[in-house]
């Protein structure tokens, strides 16, 4: 479903304004797009930090 969500924005950057685990980082890079997550809970953000990061 997220890789779906990407494939409909423009052809640009993703923005995750509440970027919980990272689903929606993977799905953009992927996609081969640039991505913007943020996240005020700490435990998530090292959770996507380094989802994204293995991903990279």
């Amino acid at each position: 479903m997220t890789d779906a969500l990407v494939q409909v924005c423009p052809a640009r950057t993703v923005l995750a304004p509440f970027a919980g685990s990272g689903t929606t980082g993977l799905a953009a890079l992927r996609a081969g797009r640039r991505f913007v997550g943020c996240e005020r809970e700490r435990a998530y953000y090292e959770i996507a930090s380094e989802r994204l990061s293995k991903a990279a």
